[in-house]
């Protein structure tokens, strides 16, 4: 990601889609994480007219400081975000790494 951005410093006003070297949707993204902690894979999907009905509720009742994070959280998680493929550092690696860290401690 380093490398993007110092390639990218002189471009004024442009925005640039990067991702990593793998293509993960959603799912996949999920498996990754819970294989790295050795759990079960079990991925639940719940009807999308919950997400919205969470989001309009956090739009109503609370404020853009509270409902924001979340909303930004819950419109990602509604579709696969994918990138121009970048870099070599895999997501499984970190994914890993960072629990073997975790583990260490």
């Amino acid at each position: 990601m380093a490398n993007v951005c110092v390639d990218k410093m002189n471009s004024k006003n442009e925005q640039f889609d990067v991702g990593g070297p793998d293509i993960l949707p959603q799912n996949k993204l999920a498996e990754l994480a819970l294989k790295a902690w050795d759990k079960k894979i079990k991925i639940i999907h719940l009807p999308d007219w919950i997400r919205k009905a969470i989001i309009w509720g956090l739009r109503t009742l609370t404020s853009s400081k509270t409902y924001g994070p979340y909303e930004f959280f819950l419109t990602a998680m509604a579709s696969d975000n994918i990138a121009p493929r970048y870099g070599t550092h895999k997501l499984e690696d970190f994914f890993k790494e960072s629990v073997k860290n975790k583990k260490d401690e």
